[in-house]
């Protein structure tokens, strides 16, 4: 069985157009479906909910693309500071908040 992260769909892949099949890993860890509407659905809120809401309570924060093998800092916050490492995936992040 093929799985999709949330990273898959931030590449701007068509999950509407992936095999069900790969939205079904909460079965393997939760015993149950995730329907892919609700995978879809709390990503996008849970990206939305950070930028506006959580990362302003934090006094430190990273940002990370991990859908390819490693992981790529994308962005962090220290000391008052926005620090950009990679701009193209920061902006696509922040660009696909709506």
């Amino acid at each position: 069985m093929e799985f999709i992260n949330a990273d898959e769909i931030a590449k701007e892949l068509n999950p509407e157009a992936m095999d069900h099949e790969k939205f079904n890993a909460g079965k393997i860890f939760r015993g149950h479906d995730i329907p892919k509407e609700d995978i879809i659905r709390r990503y996008y809120r849970s990206r939305k909910l950070f930028y506006e809401q959580y990362k302003a309570m934090a006094d430190r924060w990273f940002l990370f693309f991990n859908a390819d093998d490693e992981f790529e800092e994308v962005a962090n916050f220290a000391d008052g500071e926005l620090t950009v490492l990679h701009e193209p995936y920061y902006n696509t992040f922040v660009g696909g908040l709506q």
